[in-house]
C-alpha cells in the first residue's frame, strides 16, 4: 500500500514529470496490472531502455484484435503525455474498462525518448529530434519504435506532445489528414472520422475542448504521423495539450488523459466483438430400454473372443507338444557303441528290381537284360 500511494504521489507531483516510468518499482507495479505485460524493445543512445506497455486481455491478442499504438515523449522536454499514459493504462485495468481489453489491444511507449526527457531536453543525446528521424530512422529510438510498428501493425497511431510557451496554439488540438476530395480516399478515412467525431464529443462533455486542424502536402512529411500516414498508409494524429503556464500541470495531464481514453473507447466500440465461446452440449444418457440388446450384443462379443482365444491356444498347445525321450539303462560295464556290421563289397547280396512291364525294350541293352 505504501508503494502505492508514493506511486501516486509521483503522477500528481510536477516536480516528478516524466521520470516516474523510468523508475524500475514504477514499472513493476504498471506491470503487475492485471492484462498489462511490459516489454523492453531497445536502448537508447546512452543506453536507457525503451519500454512497450501492451494492455490487453489475453485472448484478444491470440485472436488478433485490432490495436492502437501511442507514442509519448519523443521531445525530452514535454513530459505530460507520459504522465497522462500512466493513467491510461490504470484506467484501462479496471473493471468497466473489460470491454475495451476483450476489443483492442493498447501498445504505448510511455518514453520515446528517456535520454532527453532525463535532462528535459528537446532531442536525443545525439542531438537528434526523433520527430524528424522517421523517414531515415538514423537513431536507435525510432529504429526500436517502427519494428514494434512492423510487429503489430496497429489500426491507429497516436503520437503525444504538449505546445510549447512559443508555438502558436494554446489549447489542446488535433492534426489529422487533409484528404483531397478529387481523389479516392483511403478505406480508413470514415472510421477515423468517426473516432474523431466521438472523442470530441465525448471530451467536451467533460468540459475538454480539443481543436482539429489539417496537414496536407506542403507540410513537413518527416513527423510521426504524416510519416505512417503517407508511406504506409495507416491512420496516425498528432495530438497536442496547451502549453504550460495556460493552466495547471494536473489539468492538462486530465485532459490528455481524457482524449486518450475517450479515443480507445472510439476505436474499441467499432472493433468486432469477440465471438463467444459455444456451450458444450451434455452427453446424452444411454436409454435404459436398450439395455437387454447392448447387453446380448456384449455377451456374444466376448463368447466370440472368447472361443477364438481358446482354439487357438489349444492348436499352439497342440503344436509344440513332443513325446518325452526315452532314456536308455545304463549298464555296469564300459559302453560299447553298437555300429552296423560293415560287409565287404563282393560278398554283399546284390538285389535285382524286375523290369517293369510297361518299360519299353531297348534293344541296345539286350545284352544286359540277358544277363
Amino acid at each position: 500500500m505504501k508503494r502505492l500511494l508514493f506511486a501516486l504521489l509521483l503522477i500528481t507531483s510536477s516536480g516528478a514529470l516524466g521520470t516516474s516510468f523510468a523508475r524500475a518499482d514504477a514499472l513493476s507495479e504498471i506491470a503487475a496490472l492485471p492484462a498489462v505485460s511490459v516489454e523492453t524493445i531497445g536502448r537508447s543512445v546512452e543506453g536507457r531502455p525503451l519500454h512497450l506497455l501492451v494492455v490487453a486481455e489475453p485472448e484478444a491478442i491470440e485472436r488478433g484484435a485490432p490495436s492502437v499504438l501511442i507514442i509519448c515523449g519523443q521531445h525530452g522536454n514535454e513530459p505530460i503525455a507520459s504522465q497522462a499514459a500512466l493513467r491510461v493504462v490504470r484506467n484501462l485495468c479496471s473493471e468497466s474498462k473489460a470491454a475495451i481489453r476483450r476489443r483492442i489491444v493498447t501498445l504505448i511507449v510511455p518514453i520515446a525518448n528517456p535520454d532527453g526527457m532525463a535532462v528535459r531536453r528537446r532531442t536525443n543525446a545525439a542531438g537528434v529530434d526523433l520527430n524528424r528521424d522517421w523517414q531515415e530512422r538514423t537513431q536507435p529510438e525510432t529504429r526500436a519504435i517502427f519494428d514494434v510498428f512492423l510487429q503489430w501493425r496497429p489500426t491507429l497511431i497516436i503520437d503525444a506532445h504538449e505546445w510549447t510557451a512559443d508555438d502558436l496554439y494554446t489549447c489542446h488540438t488535433i492534426e489529422t489528414p487533409l484528404l483531397r476530395q478529387e481523389r479516392a480516399v483511403p478505406t480508413w478515412s470514415v472510421p477515423l472520422d468517426q473516432w474523431i467525431s466521438t472523442t470530441l464529443r465525448a471530451c467536451a462533455d467533460q468540459g475538454t475542448y480539443v481543436q482539429r486542424t489539417y496537414w496536407g502536402a506542403a507540410n513537413d512529411p518527416r513527423l510521426a504521423h504524416r510519416f505512417f500516414t503517407t508511406a504506409w498508409n495507416t491512420p496516425a494524429i498528432l495530438y497536442e495539450t496547451m502549453p504550460a503556464g495556460t493552466a495547471s500541470n494536473a489539468t492538462r495531464i486530465t485532459a490528455a488523459t481524457t482524449f486518450l481514453s475517450q479515443m480507445l473507447a472510439a476505436v474499441a466500440a467499432s472493433a468486432p466483438a469477440p465471438s463467444p465461446v459455444p456451450p458444450q452440449s451434455p452427453v446424452p444418457a444411454p436409454d435404459s430400454s436398450m439395455w437387454p440388446i447392448h447387453f446380448a450384443l456384449a455377451s456374444g462379443l466376448l463368447f466370440l473372443l472368447l472361443f477364438t482365444h481358446g482354439q487357438g491356444g489349444r492348436g499352439m498347445m497342440e503344436r509344440t507338444t513332443t513325446r518325452p525321450l526315452s532314456v536308455p539303462r545304463r549298464s555296469t560295464g564300459p559302453i560299447i557303441p553298437r555300429c552296423r556290421r560293415e560287409r565287404p563289397l563282393a560278398s554283399a547280396r546284390t538285389r535285382h528290381f524286375p523290369r517293369r512291364a510297361h518299360a519299353p525294350q531297348d534293344p541296345r541293352f539286350s545284352s544286359l537284360s540277358a544277363n
